[in-house]
Order: structure tokens, then C-alpha cells, then sequence
């Protein structure tokens, strides 16, 4: 089902679960949020309101990826990137590491 993307910081502030395998319908309306977005390339559950750790974007292909409880392993130089979201208004600073 198509969600409607969510605005509110107090909701995209709060901390998300862990996912399981019983979450997979949320990874569905995830899936079809991102590919019914004209702007989209990627989006996180809790921009749908749900406060679990999945991710969905769209791969260099424009196929689009899921993943459950992404980590990030390792990191590298830091460094300040400007990038749109569709969760806010204007662009925004965020800080993002070299891999």
C-alpha cells in the first residue's frame, strides 16, 4: 500500500527496532512508497511511520533494493554532504563517511 510520507520530527526522531521476518509487509508498502515517488531514490520505514530498521532504494539499475537492520561496518574520511529528503522541507547537512 502507498503511505504517505511522514513530516513529523517527533516520529522521524524516535528510535527504530529492530525488523524481523514478520515485517515484511511493511518492507511491501515501503517498496511501493519509493517507486509511486516521482523524487524518490531511497526511503526509510519510519518516513512511512513505522518505526522499524528497513531500508528501500533504488540501485543504479532503478530497481529497488531492501534491506533489514542495515549496519554500517566501516568508515572512512568524513564528510558533509547537502541532500534533499523528502521527509523535509529543504535540503539539509548531513555528515556521511568514504567507504
Amino acid at each position: 500500500m502507498i503511505k504517505e510520507i511522514i513530516t513529523d520530527e517527533d516520529i522521524l526522531s524516535k528510535p527504530c527496532d529492530a525488523a524481523t521476518a514478520d515485517d515484511a509487509a511493511i518492507a511491501d508498502d515501503l517498496t511501493e512508497t519509493l517507486l509511486a515517488s516521482d523524487e524518490a531514490v531511497c526511503l526509510a520505514a519510519n518516513q512511512i511511520g513505522e518505526t522499524k530498521r528497513i531500508v528501500a532504494y533504488l540501485n543504479e539499475s532503478g530497481r529497488p533494493v531492501v534491506m533489514f537492520n542495515p549496519q554500517i561496518t566501516q568508515k572512512l574520511k568524513p564528510y558533509t554532504a547537502v541532500e534533499a529528503c523528502l521527509s523535509r522541507e529543504e535540503p539539509t547537512a548531513v555528515q556521511r563517511y568514504d567507504w
